[in-house]
């Protein structure tokens, strides 16, 4: 028998297994996001 996190969710009662997954995925786009952008800034910055 395996568990099924999907069984106990609710569009406004996640289970915290979802909460954590999707929490997980915002903070890697968004340090993504952060380490392309970064860079990029500071050399046009620093070209002026």
């Amino acid at each position: 028998c395996q568990f099924h996190p999907e069984f106990k969710s609710k569009p406004f009662d996640p289970h915290p297994l979802f909460v954590s997954f999707i929490k997980a995925c915002i903070d890697a786009k968004l340090q993504r996001t952060t380490d392309t952008i970064a860079p990029t800034s500071l050399k046009s910055s620093s070209s002026k």
